[in-house]
């Protein structure tokens, strides 16, 4: 693992946290289980749906009372990313809807490969939420950002 300032300090911030809200990778998305980093908050997590045909409103709802005593922290899929936390998805924008519905507190981290990381910044539309932090997949190994896009 690529042992930097922002890893360990993405590393305390996880220790505060107790669980996550994580997604099940479709072809395309990384899956994000050999990150030791994020063994911690695995342990306790729950899965978000990953059809389109669900509401992330009623998603977002269901998660914000399901951990109303706790701030988890999210793993979101994406496509393409920016150091700025700009994300694109699959263009349905329901990660975009489900962010704007839970506590602002909540810790989003965006997974990725080394190839979905754009040295350019991405135009960010009116309705994008970023993320905080980005976990990067090279190879083997993990890196890992912070975009500070949203200053909490």
């Amino acid at each position: 693992m690529h042992k930097d300032i922002s890893l360990q300090k993405l590393a305390h911030i996880l220790a505060t946290h107790t669980a996550s809200i994580r997604y099940r990778p479709l072809a395309g998305e990384v899956d994000y289980t050999s990150c030791e980093l994020l063994v911690p908050v695995l342990e306790q997590s729950t899965l978000v749906p990953n059809t389109s045909g669900t509401d992330p409103l009623l998603w977002a709802a269901f998660y914000t009372s399901h951990y109303r005593n706790s701030a988890p922290c999210i793993l979101i899929p994406g496509n393409r990313f920016d150091m700025k936390g700009a994300r694109y998805g699959r263009g349905m924008g329901w990660y975009d809807r489900f962010l704007t519905a839970i506590p602002p507190n909540w810790l989003r981290i965006g997974i990725a490969n080394q190839t979905q990381l754009s040295p350019t910044p991405l135009v960010r539309q009116p309705w994008d939420e970023p993320v905080d932090w980005i976990i990067v997949r090279d190879g083997s190994s993990w890196k890992v950002y912070e975009t500070r896009a949203r200053h909490l």
